[in-house]
C-alpha cells in the first residue's frame, strides 16, 4: 500500500506538471505571436538575440547582367527554410567597403539557379556560394562567417535600404 512518502512525492510531482503546463502554454504562445508580427528571433537575457551557435545557413553571390547597371546579388538565408535576405553590391569581391542596397527576400531557388531572369530582366550567373553562420544579426547590422574563411560584415545607413558591406579574413 501507499505510505506518507509514496503519497508527498508523487503530490509534489503532480504539483510541478499542473505548473509547467502554463509555462509552456506562455512560450508556445509567445513564439506564435512572435511569428504573427514577424519577429523571427526572441531576445535573450539582457535583450541580446539568441541564434543557435552552430546553425549553418546558405548563400548565393549572382553576376546579374543585362539590365541598365550590372551588378552583383549578394543573397542569404535569415533562417532555415526562409526567402532570402537580398543586397545589390556594385562589385565582388568586396575589397573594401562598400555601397549595398537591401531589396525584397528573394525566392530560395536563386541558391542554385543560374540563367534568364523572368520578364526580360537580364541574367544571373552564380559567382559564388556556400554555408554560412551568422556570428551576430540585428536589424541595424549582421555579421557572417563563411566556410570559405570570409566574415561579411552588414551596416545598415541612416536610409532604411542603403548599407555599407565590408568583407575580412576570419582567424
Amino acid at each position: 500500500m501507499f505510505n506518507g512518502f509514496d503519497i508527498c512525492f508523487w503530490g509534489v510531482g503532480l504539483a510541478l506538471v499542473l505548473l509547467a503546463i502554463p509555462a509552456i502554454y506562455f512560450l508556445i504562445i509567445s513564439v506564435i505571436a512572435d511569428r504573427v508580427h514577424g519577429i523571427k528571433k526572441s531576445s535573450g537575457l539582457g535583450g541580446f538575440p539568441v541564434l543557435p551557435p552552430a546553425m549553418t545557413l546558405r548563400f548565393a553571390i549572382l553576376h546579374h547582367t543585362g539590365v541598365t547597371t550590372p551588378h552583383y546579388d549578394l543573397m542569404f538565408e535569415a533562417d532555415p527554410g526562409a526567402r532570402l535576405a537580398t543586397w545589390r553590391c556594385p562589385i565582388w569581391p568586396v575589397i573594401a567597403p562598400a555601397p549595398v542596397e537591401r531589396l525584397e527576400d528573394h525566392r530560395r531557388d536563386y541558391l542554385d539557379y543560374q540563367g534568364p531572369v523572368s520578364n526580360d530582366r537580364g541574367r544571373v550567373d552564380r559567382v559564388a556560394g556556400g554555408l554560412f553562420r551568422f556570428e551576430s544579426r540585428t536589424d541595424d547590422r549582421w555579421i557572417l562567417l563563411t566556410d570559405q574563411g570570409f566574415r561579411l560584415i552588414f551596416n545598415r545607413q541612416e536610409d532604411p535600404d542603403a548599407w555599407i558591406v565590408e568583407v575580412g579574413q576570419t582567424a
